[in-house]
């Protein structure tokens, strides 16, 4: 906010200076309604004060009120175009309105007239990093806590920024830094708190959010975060309290709203559940985002026994999610197609014998919603294993390293061997961040089953193990959550059964190209059905000792991050065998998608 200098006056009239100050105060308590009301009145009396128009621009703007910011931050700038702040501000609108290029163009500007300040570089940095220009942004942001090492903005941004590109080390330095500086900024805190999370280290994430609270106690960002990190270690006795605290203290955010639905099992109809079916009964009052409202919607329909009107829920949910998407599943049946080209038994013989030989990798993988969270989570039990989640490193390397000419799978055709020893080795030194000591990581990404050939040529002495369901009950679950991550196919029920059994002629595939010892099928049935005599078979399959702790998988504490993160803090349960038969008349699309796996159990 910018500040003017003192003008004259006098008389009964009410001085502008204090009129100006007033709004100041208000702007700056964020009594943005107060604050608007001053500003108009000043400007009437001083319409040519650029810093009034500049500080009603940023009013505005923290109110939604973006085309009206935008207009009067070009008005500030018609009147004063040398002030660097001005450019500043328009800049920041221009990325709320997702202008990139126009709010990159205005953090030039204003960074050329302030070249020796901080904070234009932290603004310049965030649209170069929108952009797709993240080398730019970080070296943008270096530069800034050369000029101002005392800086905590700078040290966080750069923080923000090196997290996003996976460099968790080097972001945990700069995110330490910007607390070390300012130890009451909450947002610092919070980051730090993000990315101990992702690490897994549920210990610092906990410790951190609740630093952010203490400072503010109603902080919407760290109540949520917390909330989000006990339910993912299962403490859901700890996740609603809090979630229905930063209800009550933001009663208009819907996300607080929707996780507390989300963990909390329904006996009957309450408020919450009134607050969903209103929205459910209206959706776009929540915009692009009303898809997830509506699947939590119909999660507690089921809750309270009303199946029928839940899958008509999920069918409202998934056709408005499925229409925000540009996606074409023959593209995706090609890809198949292709990778079983490139894949062949010959091709992977030759290129393994060159990959990285480092034994720690364990891939878990299949469809989605196949059971990989709770094989992941029994192997997780055992001393010798570490869960590291779902991680995208194995993509990343694979699908777009500029290592790889001609991107998946075309590149793996005739791959330089010792690009592949390469990709195996960093791939293994991005796993041990995980854990540097553990015998073995387990890398739980459903999608890397896409990957197996890639596997088996960077990582050759790595082991997969694939989840398998009931075809029928794989869908029906993908289809009834609303599922993070890159997955298209999810959101229409033939869709989904075609690709089910595109993935499933796939796995075919790599049966016949994998040798058994590097490839093993785990069967949700015959989990069900011999619980102890499969998971010795699979810690054998591992080469590791039988343990009896994996037995009692619902009591290991680590943090789960998938659909799954409330299933498997329970013992093996029976409920979901079976549960398509309950929708069989609504599965029409599906199970004649899916033909003969919709007809019988593989």
């Amino acid at each position: 906010m910018a500040f003017p200098p003192q003008a004259g006056g006098g008389g009964r009239r009410v001085d502008p200076r204090q009129m100006f100050q007033d709004a100041f105060a208000a702007h700056r308590a964020k009594q943005f309604d107060k604050a608007e009301k001053l500003y108009r009145a000043f400007l009437k009396a001083q319409p040519g004060n650029a810093d009034a128009c500049n500080n009603l621009a940023l009013v505005y703007q923290a109110r939604g009120n973006r085309l009206d910011a935008l207009k009067m931050a070009r008005r500030a700038l018609e009147l004063d175009a040398r002030r660097m702040e001005f450019h500043a501000t328009e800049g920041g609108i221009q990325l709320d309105l997702d202008n990139i290029g126009a709010a990159v163009q205005a953090y030039e500007k204003a960074v050329q007239l302030a070249p020796h300040a901080a904070l234009p570089r932290s603004g310049h940095a965030i649209a170069l990093q929108r952009a797709g220009r993240t080398a730019e942004a970080e070296a943008t942001l270096r530069e800034a806590t050369r000029i101002e090492p005392r800086g905590w903005r700078p040290w966080y941004e750069l923080g923000v920024l090196l997290g996003s590109l996976n460099r968790p080390e080097e972001a945990r330095v700069c995110l330490e830094r910007s607390v070390e500086l300012e130890p009451r900024f909450v947002a610092g805190w919070n980051e730090l708190g993000n990315l101990a999370r992702v690490a897994n280290d549920a210990k610092t994430a906990i410790a951190a959010y609740q630093r952010a609270l203490a400072i503010a106690p109603q902080d919407f960002a760290a109540g949520v975060n917390l909330s989000q990190v006990y339910r993912e270690l299962g403490r859901i006795d700890d996740a609603v309290p809090l979630l229905r605290q930063v209800v009550a203290t933001t009663p208009d955010r819907p996300e607080p709203r929707i996780l507390l639905a989300l963990a909390t099992k329904y006996r009957e109809r309450n408020a919450e559940v009134a607050w969903l079916e209103k929205f459910a009964k209206a959706p776009e009052s929540l915009g692009r985002d009303a898809h997830v409202a509506l699947f939590a919607y119909a999660k507690v329909l089921e809750d309270l026994g009303e199946h029928g009107a839940a899958f008509d829920m999920l069918i409202a949910a998934n056709r408005r999610k499925r229409a925000t998407l540009n996606y074409d599943i023959e593209q995706d049946l090609a890809r198949f197609a292709q990778i079983r080209a490139v894949f062949s038994a010959q091709a992977l013989e030759r290129a393994s014998a060159h990959g990285c030989p480092d034994p720690t990798p364990i891939f878990v993988l299949g469809m989605p919603r196949s059971c990989t969270s709770l094989v992941e989570q029994i192997l997780a039990s055992h001393p010798a294993i570490v869960g590291a989640g779902e991680l995208d490193d194995l993509r990343q390397l694979v699908e777009a390293d500029p290592r790889l000419p001609g991107g998946y799978p075309a590149a793996f055709a005739d791959p330089d061997p010792a690009t592949l020893h390469a990709l195996g080795t960093e791939y293994v030194a991005r796993l041990r961040r995980a854990a540097p000591t553990a015998t073995h990581i387990v890398d739980k990404a459903p999608s890397n089953a896409l990957r197996i050939g890639a596997i088996r040529m960077c990582l050759p002495r790595a082991k997969i193990v694939r989840c398998v369901r009931d075809p029928r009950d794989t869908c029906l679950s993908i289809f009834r959550h609303d599922l993070a991550g890159d997955v298209p196919f999810a959101w229409d029920l033939a869709e989904l059964g075609r690709y089910h059994v595109a993935h499933d002629q796939l796995m075919a595939h790599w049966r016949a190209v994998v040798a058994p010892e590097f490839l093993y099928e785990l069967d949700y049935a015959r989990l069900l059905d011999d619980f102890e005599g499969e998971v010795r078979r699979l810690c054998a399959f591992l080469g590791v000792p039988f343990e009896p702790r994996c037995l009692e998988f619902h009591r290991t504490e680590r943090i789960v991050r998938t659909a799954s993160m409330q299933q498997v803090r329970q013992p093996l349960f029976r409920t979901s065998v079976g549960a398509w038969q309950r929708h069989e008349a609504k599965l029409g699309p599906l199970l004649a998608a899916l033909g003969p796996l919709g007809a019988a159990n593989p």
